[in-house]
């Protein structure tokens, strides 16, 4: 059933009037638009002439020939929020998910640029932190989720705006969210050719790192050993991925999370609780054992035969030849399930 009371937006900028252009934003919020249709994922409702697109989904990508504005963002909220307001239904959740080029203001506020932002037209960006604050005080959603795949360095007098909509008083009632940055504040995030598992995704073609690792979270990578995927879950799946994707192409990159929402508060799912993996030795022969995240031993075996095939719970383990404390890790996440040992 699909999740009508969710509403979203997602933004894709590559085209700039002043800035370098970006070859990942149209594709990772493609990406991300994907998964929120996905009835295993975000499950929002799908356009009935349009499977691609959802009514209840604002999505905005620079072209060479179209250059998406504020207004063209603050309206669709005003009038969404509005519609929710009139028929007294409540929403539950609301995704804001942004790529592009960003600024860094303060630790818990980015500029997010849109296509007009020059070096003198320098306040044509969105702040997420006035964005979120008046999202907050309308009292609408339940629960908000921003995901800002965008660098965070500092450049003077740059604060980006706020919604022209706004409310006079914070409404009553609790409202938890997440506010999710690629990046720690005042440093880089990257795209890069990303070479993934999907059919299509084998093409070089620059991708964000931060969105590759959280996709591949939401997907079910991030579900812990009970298949539940948790909001901790998320986070610390992402956090331990991306500095090693970042660091495969020679770069650092951290993520930066501020939340109100409670860690077990699960996000989506459930997942399957065990994977099938094939682990191929490359030298057979000889006893290796296999343990998991406590150092238990799950398995300790001659391996002769070239290969284990194994159906293993999802998180981190540990392979190692008999005798000897150094080894391998392999993460067990539904992404890879072919791992080489030796």
């Amino acid at each position: 059933m699909a999740n009508d009371l969710d509403f979203a937006v997602v933004i894709g900028v590559e085209y700039y009037q002043q800035n370098t252009p970006l070859g990942g934003p149209h594709s990772d919020t493609e990406k991300f638009m994907d998964w929120l249709l996905d009835p295993n994922g975000g499950g929002l409702p799908r356009d009935a002439t349009d499977p691609k697109s959802s009514p209840n989904v604002l999505k905005l990508l620079s072209t060479p020939t179209y250059t998406p504005r504020k207004d063209d963002l603050d309206l669709w909220l005003d009038e969404k929020m509005n519609g929710i307001i009139k028929d007294n239904q409540g929403a539950r959740r609301f995704y804001f998910y942004f790529s592009g080029h960003g600024i860094g203001v303060t630790q818990k506020n980015s500029a997010l640029l849109f296509p007009l932002w020059t070096r003198t037209n320098r306040n044509y960006a969105l702040s997420s932190e006035k964005y979120l604050d008046e999202l907050l005080k309308k009292g609408i959603f339940k629960e908000i989720y921003f995901f800002m795949d965008c660098c965070r360095n500092r450049i003077a007098g740059v604060e980006g705006l706020a919604p022209t909509w706004s409310s006079p008083l914070p409404a009553s009632g609790a409202v938890d969210y997440l506010l999710y940055y690629a990046t720690e504040f005042d440093t880089a995030a990257f795209e890069k050719p990303v070479i993934g598992q999907e059919e299509g995704l084998n093409n070089g073609l620059p991708r964000g790192l931060f969105t590759e690792v959280l996709i591949n979270g939401l997907r079910g990578a991030a579900a812990g050993r009970n298949g539940k995927l948790s909001i901790g879950n998320l986070l610390s799946y992402v956090k331990l991925k991306l500095p090693e994707l970042a660091s495969a192409h020679n770069e650092t990159q951290i993520p930066k999370a501020m939340l109100s929402l409670d860690p077990d508060h699960e996000i989506c799912g459930p997942f399957q609780k065990k994977i099938a993996v094939t682990i191929t030795f490359k030298v057979p022969g000889g006893k290796v054992i296999l343990e998991d995240a406590d150092l238990e031993v799950v398995l300790e075996e001659d391996t002769a035969v070239g290969f284990w095939n194994l159906n293993l719970s999802r998180g981190q383990y540990f392979l190692r030849a008999e005798g000897q404390q150094e080894g391998m890790k392999i993460f067990v996440d539904g992404i890879t399930n072919q791992y080489v040992y030796g």
